[in-house]
């Protein structure tokens, strides 16, 4: 792998003279305008995707380039890209260095610098990229010490203020614990889970220099953030071996489940309590998936489990641990800490019913 940043970032795309006019303000009593991008706009991230990704689909099918004593040109380079923070990704074996000379070449021919400072031109196999380690070798995202860190702290600060002001916490405090768990999602599965609450009590701000009050739930899961457990730092780039299969489905009546575990397949199924009955099939559908992984949890333990569904609600649920189900987040909530216990990978597939 190798990474670079694009040095002056938004200042690389310009605005037409005849729309400058929109991007005016005034400092001192003299007005001026921008003729590039500002950051401060909320359409200038979009826009600027625009180049980034143009950048990216020559990347992934280099032309060549004239160059010094000839053209440069390159095999197809894989590529991330966020913003202007790029990731290159080389085949073992393959031309690396190669690669990054005609990336390089590429960006002095478009007129584009990189910032040296911030660019990671080295080849190698663990690269920290947008503030997560990406280790190929392994084959793992994972969280650096020092955000582990800052999350812990900015959740005792928010557990502090919790204690001093019966729940009510400054919005901006609140926001950045949000920030730096969703920040870590790559490497931490239940990110969105644990800021789900948080965001929930946001949107009741009157402003950013306001108080929210936090539910029950979300001072729960500040706990738990302040103290992070080890287990929970790492997830996989590419999709893990699958090693059991659990294939749910739930009607009106009840549930039923099929275990594929090796060479032996189980059946579970069940009837569903009055209450359940009334509920939304959405819910019924993720509760089938809690109910048969408790039935077979015995066999289920430290293994990767194919969730099999039909229902699109509960399998986005599963994928990102989150809803804006209140209902479907009660479950869901079963489901995570099971498999946090069981330690169980999730990976759920949707079919067609």
């Amino acid at each position: 792998m190798s990474a670079f940043d694009l040095a002056d970032g938004y200042f690389h795309m310009f605005i037409h003279p005849e729309y400058q006019k929109y991007f005016g303000f005034q400092v001192q009593g003299v007005c001026y305008q921008m003729v590039a991008l500002p950051f401060g706009w909320s359409g200038s991230p979009a826009w600027f995707m625009r180049l980034s990704r143009q950048i990216g689909a020559w990347l992934a099918d280099p032309p060549a380039i004239p160059a010094e004593g000839g053209e440069v040109s390159s095999a197809p380079i894989r590529n991330r890209i966020f913003l202007d923070d790029f990731l290159l990704l080389f085949a073992p074996g393959g031309d690396g260095p190669g690669g990054v000379a005609y990336v390089k070449a590429l960006l002095s021919y478009l007129g584009l610098k990189a910032n040296e400072k911030k660019s990671s031109w080295e080849l190698e196999t663990r690269k920290l990229h947008l503030g997560l380690w990406v280790d190929t070798a392994s084959g793992v995202f994972l969280i650096p010490d020092d955000r582990i860190v800052k999350i812990k702290s900015c959740a005792k600060a928010v557990l502090s203020e919790v204690s001093r002001s019966g729940r009510w916490v400054p919005a901006r405090l609140v926001a950045r614990l949000a920030g730096l768990t969703v920040c870590v999602s790559l490497a931490f599965s239940g990110a969105k889970f644990f800021a789900r609450e948080l965001y929930a009590a946001l949107k009741g701000k009157g402003s950013w220099a306001a108080k929210v009050k936090l539910s029950n739930q979300a001072v729960r899961d500040v706990r738990l953030l302040a103290a992070f457990p080890r287990r929970w730092n790492g997830s996989c780039i590419w999709p893990p071996a699958v090693s059991r299969v659990v294939i749910t489905d739930a009607s009106d009546e009840g549930w039923g489940a099929l275990i594929h575990a090796g060479s032996s397949v189980l059946q579970q199924q069940g009837r569903w309590a009055p209450g359940m009955r009334r509920k939304h099939i959405m819910v019924r559908e993720l509760a089938a998936v809690h109910f048969a992984l408790r039935a077979a949890r015995p066999v289920l333990q430290q293994q990767v489990v194919e969730c099999v569904i039909d229902n699109s609600a509960a399998y986005y649920g599963i994928k990102h641990w989150a809803s804006g189900s209140i209902d479907l987040m009660r479950v869901l909530r079963k489901i995570f800490w099971l498999c946090d216990r069981q330690r169980i990978t999730l990976p759920p597939r949707l079919v067609k019913s």
